[in-house]
C-alpha cells in the first residue's frame, strides 16, 4: 500500500511558505494623493461659460467617474479573500471547483497531483477553491493544520496559502503545532494568529457548508451542484468539468450526486465483522464499514446490498460482514452501532441492522429500544446493554481498525482486501467480485 500511496509515508520538510513584501501604492494612487493635498479654496468669480463647453465638462467628469468606479471594482475583486460567487458555480467568470479536504487524510494527499492537473489543463476557465473538512475523530492534527493554513491565507494571500498547502501535504506525517509553526517561518503574525485560533471559525464555517452539501468524507469536490467523492483519476473530473463548461449537463446545487467510487486499492488485511452472513467457505469476502446515520450508507443498503445478497451471498459465492465507522458529525451513529452489537448478542444483528436503516430518520435511543421490541429481543437485556455502553468499546475497535486500513468516509468496502469507496452501483461490485471468482 505504501507504494501505491507514497504520500502516506514520512517526508522531509521540502518547503517553507515565504512572506511576501507588501505592495507599494501605485504611481496613480500617489498622484491622486498629491493633488488632494494641493487643493485649496478659491474665491468665487463671475465667469461666463458657453453651453457647449459646459456639456463637454459634464461628459469628461462622467467618464472620469466611470473610470474610477471600474478601477475601484477591479481592486476590490483582486483583494485577498474576495469570493464573487453565484449559485450557478461561477467564480469571477470561471467555473468553480470547490475541494473539501483534510490535511491529514492520505486520500487527499493522493488527490493533490490531480488538482494541479485540473489547474494546468483549464487555466482561466476553472477556479479551484480549497475549503476545510478536517475529520477530527480520526485525524487529531487535521483541525489545527486547517487553522494554520487559513492563518497563512489571511496574512499573506492565496499564493502563500497554496505554497503552505503543498508543504503540509509533503510533510503529512508531521503536523504537530511546532511543525506547523516551523513551516510558516518568516510570516509575520502567524504565531499569534495560530495560538489564538483566529481562523478557527472560518474552518468551522467550511465544515458546516460541506455538511449542507452532503459531504461525508474527504476529499470531496463540489462542481456546480455535482458532488464528486474520492481521489478520482483526472478523467472523472475532466468529464464533469467539460460538461459544465459546455452547458450540456446543468444541475441544481440542492441535489448532490452519489459518491463516485475511488480506484480499488490493495489494503492491509482487514478482519471481518462478528456477524457474517453467507457460506464460511465462500471464495470472496466483503467487509463493509458503515455509519447508520450516513445517507449514502442507507442508499447502499436499499439499492445495492439486496442485489449482492441475492446473486452472491445466497449462492455461496460471497461472505458478507459489517463493521462500524460512526462519523463524529452524526450524533446518533455511535449509539446505533452499539444497538446493532447489543442485538447481535441475542443473535439478531442483521434484524437490527435492517431496522435502523429502514428508519434512519428516527434512531434516537428511545427509537432503538422500540425497534428491539419489534424484532423480538429481550428488551430488558437489550436496554441494559445499550444504556450501559457495554458494546461501545467494540464499536470503537471497529473504528480504529477502519482508520488503520485507510477508511476516511462511509460506506467503504474491502473485497478480498481491495478497497472500494462510496454508494456505488451494483455493477461496480459485480465487476470486482467476478474478477475474484475467476
Amino acid at each position: 500500500m505504501a507504494d501505491e500511496n507514497p504520500a502516506e509515508q514520512s517526508a522531509p520538510v521540502t518547503g517553507t511558505a515565504k512572506a511576501k513584501p507588501k505592495a507599494k501604492p501605485s504611481a496613480k494612487k500617489r498622484k491622486v494623493t498629491m493633488r488632494t493635498k494641493k487643493t485649496r479654496m478659491i474665491a468665487p468669480k463671475t465667469v461666463t461659460i458657453s453651453p457647449g463647453l459646459l456639456i463637454g465638462v459634464y461628459v469628461v467628469l462622467g467618464l472620469l467617474a466611470l473610470g474610477l468606479s471600474f478601477w475601484t471594482g477591479y481592486l476590490v475583486g483582486q483583494s485577498d479573500g474576495s469570493t464573487t460567487t453565484r449559485s450557478d458555480g461561477v467564480f469571477e467568470g470561471k467555473l468553480q471547483v470547490v475541494e473539501y479536504s483534510d490535511f491529514e487524510c492520505p486520500f487527499c494527499a493522493r488527490a493533490v497531483p490531480t488538482v494541479e492537473q485540473i489547474k494546468s489543463t483549464y487555466g482561466d476557465k476553472v477556479e479551484v477553491v480549497f475549503k476545510n473538512f478536517p475529520l477530527e475523530s480520526i485525524h487529531p492534527n487535521a483541525f489545527n493544520a486547517a487553522v494554520a493554513a487559513e492563518c497563512v491565507r489571511e496574512l499573506e494571500g492565496e499564493e502563500a496559502f497554496w505554497e503552505y498547502h503543498d508543504t503540509l501535504f509533503e510533510n503529512q506525517q508531521a503536523l504537530d503545532a511546532a511543525s506547523l509553526k516551523r513551516y510558516a517561518q518568516g510570516i509575520g503574525g502567524f504565531d499569534k494568529c495560530f495560538d489564538n485560533q483566529e481562523t478557527a471559525q472560518k474552518v468551522r464555517d467550511d465544515m458546516q457548508e460541506a455538511q449542507s452539501r452532503g459531504v461525508q468524507g474527504t476529499p470531496s469536490f463540489w462542481i456546480d451542484g455535482e458532488l464528486v467523492v474520492g481521489a478520482q483519476p483526472f478523467n472523472v473530473f475532466q468529464q464533469a468539468i467539460d460538461a459544465k463548461l459546455s452547458g450540456a449537463a446543468p444541475s441544481a446545487p440542492s441535489a448532490p450526486s452519489a459518491p463516485q467510487p475511488s480506484a480499488p486499492q490493495v489494503a492491509a488485511d482487514v478482519e471481518p465483522g462478528r456477524y457474517p452472513t453467507g457460506s464460511a467457505d465462500a471464495p470472496v469476502e466483503i467487509i463493509e464499514f458503515t455509519d447508520y446515520e450516513c445517507p449514502f450508507c442507507a442508499r447502499h443498503y436499499t439499492q445495492t446490498e439486496p442485489q449482492i445478497m441475492e446473486q452472491y451471498v445466497k449462492t455461496g459465492k460471497v461472505r458478507y460482514t459489517v463493521r462500524h465507522f460512526p462519523l463524529s458529525f452524526h450524533p446518533n451513529a455511535q449509539k446505533a452501532s452499539e444497538a446493532a452489537e447489543c442485538a447481535g448478542q441475542q443473535g439478531k444483528f442483521w434484524e437490527m441492522h435492517n431496522a435502523i436503516f429502514e428508519n434512519q430518520q428516527s434512531i434516537g435511543v428511545s427509537d432503538l429500544k422500540k425497534y428491539a421490541a419489534t424484532i423480538g429481543l429481550d428488551t430488558t437485556k437489550f436496554n441494559t446493554c445499550l444504556d450501559s455502553g457495554a458494546t461501545a468499546s467494540i464499536v470503537q475497535a471497529d473504528f480504529q481498525a477502519g482508520q488503520a486500513a485507510g477508511v476516511s468516509g462511509t460506506p467503504s468496502f474491502y473485497i478480498n482486501g481491495k478497497q472500494l469507496v462510496g454508494a456505488v452501483p451494483f455493477s461496480n461490485f459485480q465487476q470486482m467480485i467476478d474478477a475474484e471468482l475467476q
